[in-house]
C-alpha cells in the first residue's frame, strides 16, 4: 500500500497531538477490509468491498513479461495479450468481447490488456453491480483469459500484421529513447533486450506451436491473481472466486520465475541519444542504490526511510523550481525523485531529471549538480524543512478526508503493488496516518540532510542526455561528464540563500459586491446568483469528493475579436500571464506562499473565449477566490519570469520543429483553418519580439468586464457559507459595463479538400486524418445522439480497418458538435504503411456514404445504447458531470433533465433518422507518408 500512497500524494503531509509511540521494528498490520489468499493451486485472490459504490472493477495479474522470453520468443508475451480477445475455450473467437459489449462496456477503456517487462494485466471495469449476471459473466471470461486460450492458427496469423502495426505506431522517437537507455544502462540484463513489442522478424515467422508452448509454460496459477474491488458481497464472490479459480491445474513440471537483478557498477554509465525528431533535450542524472527489501517493506521502519526520501528529494525539487524561473537557468523544469531505475523493479535510484534548453545540456547537468552538492554539503535551512513538512502534512490530510471517495482503480493498483512485491496490505487510510505521524514527529532536519551526503556520490551513477540532432548543436562526451563530476563533487558552491517574502496574497480589503439576484432549482439543487457588477454565477454542492471545489470561467471574446491582429501578442498571452506576478507576489515567491496550500488555479484564452479554471479544498476556497480577484485587478509584471518565459518559448518551439507528430499536427490545423495566425507557433524572432507591454494591455482588456463571464462552481460546500466569500472576491471586481455577448467563430475551409505530403521519418509509417463537418443545432438529443455516433463508427471502423484488414493498430473517433456554434465534426485517423494508406482512405470514404445512406442495425445500436446508459449513470456520481452540465446551464440548457428525457425516448428508428439525416459536404482530409531519411 505504501508505494501507492506515493504514488496518489505525490510528496506527502498542523499539529495531530503529541507525538505517539511508534515501534518500527513491528510488522505493519492486514486491513481488516480485505479477503485475501492463496489458493491450493498457487492461485493469489484479492477481494476488497467498496459498499455503495454502484459497480465492480475486475484485474487478472500474470507474473509474465518480456524479461521470461528467449532469444527466439522475443514479443511472444506481448502476442499472448492480444490473443486474449481472439477466442477461448469456452468464448470462442470474439464472443467474449461481444458480452462485454453487450451489457454497455466499451473495448479499451472498460476492458482490455497491458504487458510490460515484468508482468500482464488484464481489465474488465465499471461492471453494473445491480445486474445479477453481469460480474458472474465477467469472472467466467477473466477465467478464460487466465488459462483457456484456444490460440488458433487463422487468429494467430491475422494478429501478426496488427502487432507490427502497434510496432509501426509506437515506434517513434520516445520509443527508440526508451530503447537506447535501456540497452545502455541497464546492460547485461534482460531488460536490455527484451522490449515487449518483440522483434517484428520472430513476430512475422513463430510457428504457432512456439506461442502455445510459451502459454502452456508460463501463464499458470503459482504466478496469477485476480482482484474484485467494488460493490459486492465479498464472503459470497470470494467463494465464486476459490471455485472458478481454485480449479486451474498446476503443471506438473514449470520453469522457475527468475528476478532479473540490475548490479552496481564503478564510476558513471552515459547515455547519449540524439535523434532527429527529439521534440526536448532530456538530462537523467541517476545516483543508484539498493531498493528496501521485501522483509523490510512489511515493516513500520519501511515508512520512516520512505518519508525521508520524500521530504529530501521534495526540498531539492523546490530549489530546482526555484532556479528556473531564472532566464540564466539552462532548464525550462526539473525535478528531483527516488524510485524504480527506469524500469528495473529491483533496483532503485535517487534521481536528477530535468528538459533543458536547446544546446544547454551541459550546462543542465552542470546547474543540476551544483544544486545537489550544495544540498549535499549544507542541508536545508529549517524555514525550507518546516515549509516542506506543512506542504507534505496538507496533502496527507487532503488524501485522509478523501479515503471514502477513492477509485475502485486505486485500489487495484495497491493491491497489485502487494503481489508484485512493491507494498503492504495495512490499507489507505492506516498508510496515510502513519505516514503522518512520521513526518511530523519522526523525522529530523538531520535525518533529511544525511539523506543526501548517503545518496549522491560520484560513483555508481548513470546519466542520460538525449536531444534534437541538428547542426551547431554539441553534447557532453563521457569524459565532458567525468571531468564535471570530478569538478563539481571538489568544489564548495556558497550556502543557499532563501529570499522568501510573506506578504498577503491579496494586501487590502475589497469593497464587497453583492449578490441582487439568486433562484434555486429544487429538482437540480443548482443556484443561479446574478452579482452587482454582473458577473453570473452558478453552484452545485455535491458529496462525491468529501474536500474538492471545482471552479470554472467562461466569457466570449478571445483571439477572434482582434480579427488577425496582435497575432505574437495573442499567441504568447497564456504563457506570459501564467509568468506574471499576481499583486505583491512573484511567481517565484507566490509559489513557495501556495506550496502548503491545496489550491490551483489557471487562465487560458482561445479562439472563441477566455476561462479560468480551478480546484481547491474547502480550507484554501478563499485563497482561490483571492487569486482569481487578482487575475482580474492585479496581474503585474515580473521581468525575470518573463525572459524566462521567452527563453522557454524559443527552445520548445525550435526543438519540436522536426518531431513528426508535432509536424502532423500542425498540418491538420492548416488543413482545417488555412491562414489563421492564432494557431501558428510563434517563430524565434518574434518569441524575441513579445512586447510585454502589450500582452498586458490585450490581458486587461480581456478581463475589464467581469459582467461578461459567467462561473460555475461545484463541489463540497454549503451555498450561504460561501457567498459572502463571492461577495467579497468576485462580486467586488470593477466592470467597465461592456458586454460580448457572442462568441466569434474560427474561420474553417469548405468543400473536399486532401493535404498529402510526405516528409522523412526514423520509422516510416503513413498517418491519415479525415474530418466532416455539417450545419446541426446543438440539442440534448442531438448530443446524446453524436456520442452514440461516436462509438458505432470506432467500432466499426476499427472492424474494418484492423480487424478484416490487419493494417492499423486501431482507429482513433471523435464525434462533437459545437455547443455555440451549429456545427458537428466527425473526427478519424490512423497509421499505417505506406503501402496501405490510399486503399484504407478509400475504405473509410466508403463505409461513411454506406453509414449515412443505411444506417445501423439493431444489435449495434443496443450495443452503443447501453454504453450511453452506462456512462450516465456512472456519470451522474462524478463532480466532473456536473461541471459539464454547469456549463451548458450558462448556455440555457438544463443538460441532465433533458439527458434523461432523450434516454427514455430514444429508439434504433430515431437513431437512423439522425445518420441519414446527416451531410458530410465538408471533407477534410490530412495525409502524411513518411520516407525512409537519407543516410
Amino acid at each position: 500500500m505504501k508505494k501507492y500512497i506515493e504514488c496518489i500524494i505525490v510528496a506527502l503531509l498542523c499539529s495531530w497531538g503529541a507525538a505517539a509511540q511508534i515501534v518500527f521494528n513491528e510488522n505493519l498490520p492486514v486491513d481488516p477490509h480485505l479477503h485475501y489468499g492463496i489458493l491450493p493451486n498457487g492461485f493469489t485472490y484479492y477481494i476488497y468491498p467498496l459498499p455503495g459504490t454502484g459497480a465492480v472493477n475486475l484485474k487478472l495479474v500474470t507474473k509474465i513479461g518480456s524479461v521470461v522470453e528467449d532469444q527466439d520468443e522475443l514479443g511472444l508475451a506481448h502476442f499472448l495479450e492480444h490473443m486474449t480477445f481472439e477466442g477461448t475455450k469456452n468464448y470462442p473467437h470474439d464472443s467474449g468481447s461481444k458480452i462485454l459489449q453487450a451489457y454497455g462496456l466499451v473495448s479499451g477503456s472498460d476492458f482490455n490488456a497491458a504487458t510490460s517487462f515484468d508482468d500482464t494485466q488484464f481489465d474488465i471495469k465499471n461492471i453494473d453491480a445491480n445486474d445479477s449476471t453481469m460480474l458472474p459473466n465477467a469472472l467466467h471470461i477473466i477465467k478464460d483469459w487466465a488459462c483457456n486460450l484456444t490460440l488458433e492458427d487463422k487468429a494467430i496469423d491475422k494478429e501478426r500484421s496488427i502487432v507490427e502495426e502497434e510496432w509501426r505506431t509506437s515506434h517513434d522517437y520516445g520509443q527508440r529513447l526508451a530503447d537506447s537507455l535501456c540497452r545502455s544502462l541497464l546492460h547485461g540484463t534482460q531488460y536490455a533486450s527484451r522490449f515487449p513489442i518483440g522483434s517484428m522478424k520472430i513476430i512475422r515467422n513463430f510457428k504457432p506451436s512456439l506461442l502455445r508452448e510459451f502459454y502452456r509454460k508460463w501463464y499458470r496459477p503459482d504466478l496469477q491473481a485476480i482482484i474484485v474491488v467494488g460493490d459486492i458481497d465479498a464472503a459470497r464472490v470470494e467463494n465464486e472466486v476459490k471455485m472458478l479459480f481454485g480449479s486451474i491445474p498446476s503443471p506438473a513440471s514449470a520453469p522457475v520465475r527468475k528476478q532479473v537483478a540490475v548490479p552496481d557498477h564503478k564510476g558513471i554509465d552515459y547515455n547519449l541519444f540524439v535523434d532527429d525528431e527529439a521534440p526536448s533535450s532530456d538530462i537523467g542524472i541517476f545516483f543508484l542504490h539498493d531498493k528496501i527489501s521485501p522483509e523490510m517493506m512489511l515493516k513500520k521502519e519501511c515508512y520512516r526511510r520512505e518519508a525521508i526520501g520524500l521530504l529530501s528529494t521534495t526540498l531539492l525539487s523546490l530549489r530546482l523550481l526555484e532556479q528556473s524561473s531564472k532566464a540564466e537557468c539552462a532548464y525550462s523544469s526539473a525535478t528531483c525523485t527516488d524510485g524504480a531505475f527506469l524500469i528495473a523493479k529491483h533496483k532503485a535510484a535517487l534521481a536528477l531529471i530535468a528538459m533543458g534548453k536547446e544546446g544547454m545540456t551541459a550546462q543542465v547537468m552542470e546547474q543540476l549538480l551544483t544544486e545537489a552538492r550544495r544540498a549535499q554539503l549544507y542541508g536545508f535551512t529549517a524555514d525550507e524543512i518546516n515549509r516542506a513538512k506543512r506542504y507534505f502534512i496538507t496533502n496527507v490530510d487532503n488524501q485522509l478526508k478523501e479515503v471514502n471517495t477513492l477509485k475502485r482503480t486505486d485500489y487495484t493498483a495497491a493491491l497489485v503493488d502487494h503481489f508484485e512485491g512493491e507494498s503492504d496490505l495495512c490499507g489507505f487510510e492506516t498508510s496515510l496516518r502513519l505516514m503522518r505521524e512520521i513526518v511530523e514527529n519522526h523525522v529530523t532536519a538531520d535525518d533529511i540532510n544525511s539523506y543526501l551526503r548517503t545518496h549522491i556520490k560520484a560513483d555508481n551513477v548513470s546519466v542520460s542526455i538525449s536531444g534534437p540532432k541538428k547542426d551547431g548543436i554539441a553534447y557532453p562526451t563521457k569524459q565532458d561528464v567525468e571531468r564535471r563530476f570530478s569538478a563539481i563533487f571538489s568544489s564548495t558552491p556558497p550556502p543557499y540563500e532563501e529570499k522568501v517574502r510573506e506578504n498577503p496574497i491579496v494586501d487590502h480589503t475589497p469593497a464587497a459586491g453583492q449578490v441582487l439576484e439568486s433562484s434555486r432549482d429544487s429538482l437540480s439543487g443548482i443556484t443561479s446568483l446574478v452579482l452587482s457588477n454582473g458577473m453570473r454565477v452558478l453552484l452545485k454542492p455535491t458529496n462525491f469528493k468529501n474536500d474538492e471545489i471545482r471552479l470554472n470561467g467562461y466569457s466570449p471574446g478571445g483571439y477572434n475579436v482582434y480579427k488577425g491582429t496582435h497575432d505574437i501578442a495573442l499567441r504568447a498571452m497564456n504563457a506570459v500571464i501564467e509568468g506574471s506576478a499576481l499583486g505583491n507576489n512573484s511567481i517565484t515567491m507566490l509559489e513557495k506562499q501556495l506550496l502548503a496550500k491545496n489550491v490551483s488555479l489557471y487562465f487560458n484564452i482561445t479562439p472563441s473565449k477566455e476561462t479560468f479554471v480551478g480546484k481547491s479544498g474547502n480550507a484554501d476556497f478563499e485563497t482561490m477566490l483571492q487569486l482569481l480577484y487578482l487575475y482580474f485587478t492585479d496581474v503585474r509584471k515580473d521581468p525575470q519570469s518573463f525572459n524566462s518565459v521567452k527563453s522557454n518559448l524559443a527552445s520548445q518551439n525550435s526543438q519540436i520543429a522536426n518531431n513528426p507528430s508535432h509536424i502532423f499536427q500542425d498540418s491538420v490545423t492548416s488543413t482545417l483553418y488555412p491562414g489563421y495566425i492564432y494557431y501558428k507557433d510563434l517563430l524565434p524572432a518574434e518569441i524575441q519580439s513579445i512586447d510585454y507591454d502589450e500582452v498586458l494591455q490585450l490581458y486587461r482588456e480581456r478581463v475589464a468586464n467581469p459582467g461578461d463571464y459567467v462561473f460555475t462552481l461545484v463541489g463540497s460546500f454549503n451555498v450561504d457559507s460561501i457567498v459572502p466569500l463571492i461577495n467579497k472576491y468576485m462580486a467586488s471586481i470593477p466592470d467597465n459595463g461592456v458586454r460580448e455577448v457572442k462568441m466569434t467563430p474560427t474561420p474553417m475551409r469548405h468543400g473536399r479538400f486532401t493535404n498529402a505530403f510526405s516528409t522523412p521519418m526514423a520509422t516510416p509509417k503513413s498517418t491519415i486524418d479525415i474530418e466532416y463537418f455539417g450545419p446541426m443545432k446543438w440539442t440534448t438529443q442531438n448530443e446524446l445522439m453524436i456520442d452514440m455516433l461516436q462509438g458505432v463508427i470506432n467500432d466499426e471502423l476499427n472492424q474494418k480497418i484492423r480487424e478484416e484488414e490487419a493494417s492499423s493498430y486501431g482507429v482513433k473517433v471523435m464525434c462533437d458538435i459545437n455547443e455555440t456554434m451549429p456545427v458537428f465534426v466527425i473526427a478519424c485517423s490512423f497509421d499505417t504503411n505506406n503501402e496501405k494508406k490510399d486503399e484504407l482512405l478509400a475504405i473509410t470514404r466508403k463505409y461513411f456514404k454506406s453509414l449515412t445512406s443505411k444506417g445501423v442495425s439493431q444489435e449495434e445500436y443496443n450495443k452503443v445504447y447501453n454504453q450511453q446508459v452506462n456512462q450516465y449513470y456512472f456519470g451522474l456520481q462524478s463532480n466532473d458531470f456536473w461541471v459539464y452540465t454547469l456549463y451548458l446551464r450558462t448556455l440555457g440548457i438544463n443538460y441532465e433533465r433533458d439527458l434523461n428525457a432523450s434516454l427514455g425516448t430514444m429508439s434504433n428508428l430515431k437513431f437512423n433518422l439522425f445518420i441519414k439525416s446527416l451531410r458530410l459536404n465538408d471533407e477534410l482530409t490530412t495525409v502524411m507518408e513518411g520516407l525512409p531519411k537519407k543516410q
